[in-house]
């Protein structure tokens, strides 16, 4: 893996590409909400939905736009996940 003033450059490029684009599905759901009643538990539900969304748009978008760094933070989450549950 290179890590040059180049490569770095696209992967903040697909980087921030993937962001919008989890960005644009989070603000869609948010707009699809207009108009009803709001209650704390309607904006709480927004928020962890928008969470849930955004992280899972967001990991699909860096997987289709090949964001090599990504397959860092994978082996991170795999090795907490065998740290706390032993597996």
């Amino acid at each position: 893996m290179s890590s040059t003033p180049a490569h770095s450059n696209f992967t903040l490029l697909r980087v921030a590409l993937a962001s919008a684009i989890a960005g644009l599905a989070c603000a869609l759901g948010v707009s699809a909400l207009h108009g009803m009643p709001r209650s704390w538990a309607l904006e709480l539900l927004v928020v962890f939905g928008g969470i849930v969304v955004a992280l899972g748009i967001g990991y699909g978008a860096m997987k289709l736009l090949r964001v090599e760094e990504l397959s860092a933070l994978e082996d991170l989450l795999r090795a907490m996940r065998r740290r706390f549950t032993g597996a």
